[in-house]
């Protein structure tokens, strides 16, 4: 069996006070005794003697199964005999829907406790992948597209999956539909290359008696009594939405009759279709679903798989663990799917290291439950639909959290379109240590929405670079400990349509009520290095729609020691909740009125010159974060300063 997570009291006193104290986390990550698997069943695709035909000695090394599908129903069998398996898929691709694989709520005892592994056989050597492969003779051939008449470099092919659009979850519940590509899970790959897709049909979300939370005071009874919204179609735009080489768009609609039913592509000139090797279409999962699903199993690794050019809805995971306990998610991919990579609910005692999710339509990973370690993983690059159809926030993240008890370590999120490592929501004893959070679009980090009875947020170590808007957001959330942190350069668009212009924001939106200040939260911002250029400001208290009486809250229980301050083209480096901007010295005088206590104690600043934070090898900086144990993502660095870095849609129309 698993050991357990244990909960980790200590962040919760460090960051209630104990300002100069190191948290100590009680977390065992999640593990099994492998030893104990003395069953393995294979599976093999290419092998000439694989087959799902039940016969004996299936599943063994020299007559494994041929697909994960069928060698599923005997791990199942094996598990409900309580013999701790191991499913071993050899080196391949594999092209199935596993929406069904193990979905194991009614299941015995024995069959969602009994330990099982499943691995594939080589790191990255094992991919599962949503998409076919137009062999000769296949649907998607080369030879089956037919250039578009009058075109030059237009292509066309027959479409019959129409799935037509997705408004997602909180289109009804919250009034936040997904529009625009967001809403389509069409994909394109050809020789490995992603085409973009563009908004061929238009749609709009029309609800006429709003959306369910936001019309009785009762959320619940709201939706009982709230008629459904439904999107409506708007407009059918010509082959010119094709403005572009390697693009591509679905026409399902009858408004351009020559054009219905028909999937077209766009390519450089000079080429065909015959050009490329693989031709790959993202046709699996058939319905808005996960390619890969396990529900309610207990004391489980999944180890090496890859998993690729998946097509489920927006918000929803390429891989789906639902009700999950004790998981070790260990050195897998998740890159290239139209919505979330790994998308985890209702998890408990959850360990994910050395993981990559990158290039996802959506998230890269997304998380709640209680117990969660996160370690050397990398989020970047994720929530390109999203972007391109104005939803940078709301539920977009490269790492979107709601979960009590989480360490997340050596982290690297760079270049999402959207924030990098987001809590939202019931959030509680988080650690962020030693992480890089970089050329995101939205914060670097937020912390966001805690209860009043729960708390505990540590930032310590971290990177917290060049992000769109701000470093770090923190916002309607108890006992914070930031520290030791490189916060520089950031702020360098739009949060919420407010204009910022700050390395580090304070916002409330929640009321407080009869709750005192200092009853509610503890805020400690101690040894950071904070680093501005240009008009960008140190520190903002942004004054919210929702508390327009208490929104210095948050400022009257700030304490701030050690911190080093440079700015070096404008001194007044702070905004004050009235708008005003003072220098370190009037921030110090401020905080002092409002009854902290010895605010910015030993704390610097300097406005003549400036720290070098040119990351390269050899350079000071790379030295100084090298020295805090983070990673640093040198191919990333060079994408963002490529055209392939922040998308150019810069308006935030959600707020989340």
């Amino acid at each position: 069996m698993f050991p357990k997570i244990l909960p980790s009291i200590s962040i919760l006193a460090l960051a209630s006070g104990l300002l100069n104290a190191s948290p100590q986390p009680g977390f065992v990550p999640a593990e099994c005794d492998e030893s104990r698997i003395k069953v393995v069943v294979n599976v093999d695709g290419s092998n000439p003697s694989a087959s799902d035909e039940e016969a004996p000695g299936r599943g063994k090394a020299d007559r494994p199964f041929k697909s994960i599908l069928a060698a599923g129903a005997r791990v199942i069998a094996l598990l409900g005999e309580g013999k701790p398996t191991k499913l071993l898929i050899a080196p391949g691709v594999y092209r199935e829907d596993l929406t069904t694989f193990m979905r194991l709520k009614h299941e015995s005892d024995a069959v969602r406790k009994t330990p099982l592994v499943i691995e594939g056989a080589g790191k990255g050597a094992v991919i599962l992948k949503g998409s076919v492969e137009a062999g000769d003779g296949a649907d998607y051939h080369a030879s089956n597209w037919k250039l578009v008449p009058g075109s030059s470099n237009i292509y066309s092919h027959e479409w019959k999956p129409r799935w037509g659009v997705n408004p997602g979850p909180w289109a009804d519940r919250s009034g936040m539909p997904t529009l625009g590509v967001a809403a389509r899970r069409e994909a394109i790959f050809l020789d490995g290359r992603p085409l973009l897709q563009m908004e061929a049909e238009r749609f709009a979300w029309v609800d006429p008696d709003g959306a369910a939370e936001k019309t009785l005071a009762d959320p619940h009874q709201a939706r009982k009594s709230n008629n459904p919204g439904r999107m409506v179609y708007k407009e059918t735009r010509p082959l010119d939405v094709l403005d572009g080489p390697w693009k591509f768009a679905v026409y399902e609609r009858d408004a351009i009759p020559e054009l219905k039913g028909r999937i077209f592509v766009r390519l450089p000139e000079g080429m065909t279709m015959k050009s490329f090797q693989a031709i790959e279409v993202s046709v699996q999962p058939t319905g808005d679903q996960p390619l890969f699903r396990i529900a309610f199993k207990e004391n489980l690794i999944l180890r090496n798989l890859t998993i690729q050019h998946a097509n489920p809805g927006f918000n929803a995971g390429a891989l789906w663990l639902l009700g999950c306990r004790n998981v070790l998610i260990e050195d897998c991919q998740f890159t290239m799917n139209t919505g979330t990579g790994l998308q985890v609910d209702d998890g408990q005692q959850v360990t994910v290291r050395r993981c990559v999710a990158n290039d996802n339509g959506h998230k890269g990973m997304g998380f709640t439950g209680s117990g969660l370690l996160i370690e050397d993983c990398d989020t970047s690059f994720n929530n390109e639909r999203g972007a391109r159809s104005g939803f940078l926030g709301w539920a977009a993240a490269g790492v979107k959290i709601l979960s009590q008890d989480v360490i997340i370590r050596r982290h690297v999120a760079v270049g999402n379109h959207t924030g990098g490592i987001w809590f939202d929501m019931g959030n509680a004893n988080v650690l962020v240590e030693s992480s890089f959070l970089y050329g995101n679009e939205r914060p670097g980090l937020e912390f966001e929405f805690s209860s009043k009875d729960a708390g505990g947020f540590v930032a310590r170590d971290n990177v917290m670079a060049k992000n769109l808007t701000c470093g770090l957001f923190i916002s309607d959330v108890r006992d914070v400990h930031v520290s030791g942190n490189l916060i520089y350069g950031n702020s360098l668009g739009k949060l919420e349509n407010e204009m910022i212009s700050a390395q580090i924001v304070f916002k409330n939106y929640i009321p407080r009520g009869p709750d005192t200040p200092e009853q509610w939260m503890k805020v400690g911002l101690v040894d950071n290095l904070i680093a501005a250029t240009g008009n960008n400001k140190m520190i903002a208290s942004l004054k919210s729609k929702t508390t327009p009486e208490g929104y210095t809250d948050i400022l009257k229980i700030v304490k701030a020691a050690r911190n080093t301050y440079l700015q070096p083209d404008l001194p007044a480096g702070f905004i004050l909740p009235d708008g005003s901007v003072v220098d370190l010295a009037g921030w110090t005088s401020f905080l002092a009125s409002l009854g902290v206590e010895s605010p910015e104690a030993g704390s610097t600043s300097a406005s003549d010159s400036i720290a070098d934070f040119t990351i390269a090898p050899d350079s000071p900086m790379e030295k100084k974060i090298q020295a805090l144990g983070i990673p640093i993502p040198y191919d990333h660095l060079r994408r963002l300063d490529s055209a392939e870095g922040l998308s150019d849609k810069k308006e935030d129309r959600t707020d989340g």
